[in-house]
């Protein structure tokens, strides 16, 4: 086998099993903070000069 192609396998490998840790716990954290205000803020979306179109 060629070291490069098995380096890369080797680097692929490792890469999916950390992905495959540390994914459920981000998606457990983030289904944590669905509901909280980061700020306190005005809705600016609106065009001020067409008088709010």
């Amino acid at each position: 086998m060629n070291n490069k192609y098995r380096q890369a396998i080797s680097l692929i490998s490792m890469l999916s099993v950390m992905i495959a840790f540390f994914v459920p716990s981000v998606i457990a954290i983030a289904a944590t903070v669905t509901d909280t205000k980061v700020a306190d803020y005005v809705s600016t979306w609106h065009l001020n000069r067409t008088s709010g179109v």
